[in-house]
């Protein structure tokens, strides 16, 4: 079910269609600084989605983004809210070991436990 911003609500996950509209649904994001979670994030098969994943400051988000270019691509999932970027760092620590190996999505996934009910 999306609003009518275009914002899909998966239970309380929050997956927006762009990562304009994930910017625009909360403009505490678009102004602060987010860390890099990792560029290219990869499911198993050849023709799998990459992702981007990102830790933003002012709203305590870990999010993924689907590079464009693939069926779905563009979209913005919202993983959940965490206390601070080193609770997150120490989820996925190694994880510039990991990103970019095929199979590495699930890595993060299982790192990164979704705090969904928290993400307002």
């Amino acid at each position: 079910m999306c609003d009518r911003a275009g914002v899909a609500h998966h239970g309380r996950a929050m997956t927006y269609p762009s990562l304009g509209a994930f910017y625009e649904a909360d403009r505490r994001r678009a102004t602060s600084r987010e860390h890099d979670l990792g560029l290219w994030w990869k499911g198993d098969g050849p023709l799998s989605p990459t992702y981007r994943a990102a830790y933003v400051e002012n709203t305590g988000e870990v999010y993924l983004m689907q590079h464009e270019g693939t069926l779905g691509g563009g979209h913005v999932d919202v993983l959940g809210r965490f206390d601070s970027y080193g609770e997150v760092r120490r989820l996925v620590d190694g994880w510039e070991d990991v990103c970019g190996d095929r199979g590495s999505i699930r890595w993060l996934l299982k790192r990164v436990p979704r705090r969904l009910a928290e993400v307002a």
